[in-house]
């Protein structure tokens, strides 16, 4: 009876709490993925770059399975020669330890081998994954980077270009003009100041002409 009891008061507090830890833990999330996983995250904090996606922690993860593997491989080996003789007495129990050291010997070399295969087969995938990843950031950030400047080229090719097209009309239209023929120069008389006697008998004339007679001046 009051196993039932006891049963059903600790279903009732789980049907309570259950759906209380899922809201906490949606809040939990939306919280953290705001602080720390978004755009607008402080990425100063720590855990700003655990939480970031711009950065890849499986290589060093890989890594250090890796040297656990090989520490864990290096200590059976180690054990095992003398958990063969543990269980022998006497004369046995030294055959038992050198059989059970010629089989970690045996044992070592292989999983090790096997191991480093594993772990490089597995670099390689994973470095083929982190090489993608940065140059797709170096060029999502090169493009965020650049808009502004290649608009600014673009500016100014085209005033290039601009300057270049009026540069080549006014060359077409130099082209096209016929040249003209050099006009003659006319000979200019030059200015005289000196004075002149007519043969009339009017002197101190200045002009071309005289004005008493209308000789010209010689």
């Amino acid at each position: 009876m009051y196993g039932s009891i006891g049963s059903h008061g600790m279903s009732t507090a789980v049907d309570i709490i259950a759906p209380i830890l899922g809201i906490a833990a949606i809040a939990a999330a939306i919280v953290l993925f705001i602080k720390f996983a978004s755009k607008k995250a402080d990425k100063t904090k720590p855990l700003t770059k655990f939480f970031s996606f711009d950065h890849l922690f499986i290589e060093s993860i890989t890594k250090f399975l890796y040297v656990f593997s090989t520490t864990s491989i290096a200590a059976f080996c180690l054990i095992f020669p003398f958990m063969s003789a543990a269980s022998k007495s006497g004369a046995r129990a030294a055959g038992a330890f050198f059989e059970g050291l010629v089989i970690a010997i045996l044992a070592f070399v292989i999983f090790e081998v096997v191991n480093r295969l594993l772990f490089e087969w597995s670099m390689m995938f994973i470095r083929g994954a982190v090489d993608l990843h940065d140059i797709r950031n170096k060029m999502l950030g090169s493009t965020d980077s650049t808009s502004d400047d290649s608009f600014d080229l673009s500016g100014i090719f085209a005033a290039k270009r601009r300057s270049g097209d009026v540069s080549t009309d006014k060359a077409e239209q130099t082209t096209a003009q016929p040249s003209q023929p050099a006009q003659p120069t006319v000979p200019i008389n030059p200015v005289v100041t000196s004075t002149w006697d007519c043969s009339c008998g009017k002197t101190g004339n200045a002009g071309s002409f005289c004005p008493k007679c209308g000789h010209p001046r010689p």
